[in-house]
């Protein structure tokens, strides 16, 4: 999962504390998220098969004009892709590694 915080958002009611990726904590009003999960199947849970890899499972910005046309939903989209990426390159790069020392 993936946050949009505006940490100049004083409302302490709308204020919520996140971990981030430098281990500290960021506190602002959520303004924007984006979810992923693992691919299970569809709708129907219809079997995936040989297919794996994720689903985005929610994209949610807070209705207030100023945060509306900023592109925030895109920018989390885009985030995700590229953690999603990177962390499935490190796999590949396991796998071929642990393959070489076999």
């Amino acid at each position: 999962m993936v946050v949009i915080l505006d940490e100049s958002e004083m409302d302490e009611e709308a204020r919520v504390e996140v971990p981030s990726s430098d281990k500290e904590t960021r506190r602002g009003k959520l303004v924007a998220c984006a979810g992923v999960v693992p691919w299970k199947g569809g709708w129907q849970s219809e079997d995936p098969g040989d297919e794996v890899g994720w689903e985005v499972k929610t994209v949610c910005v807070d209705e207030g004009e100023k945060y509306r046309r900023k592109g925030l939903a895109m920018g989390l989209l885009k985030t995700l892709e590229e953690l999603i990426v990177g962390r499935e390159r490190e796999k590949i790069q396991v796998a071929r590694n642990n393959g070489r020392a076999n």
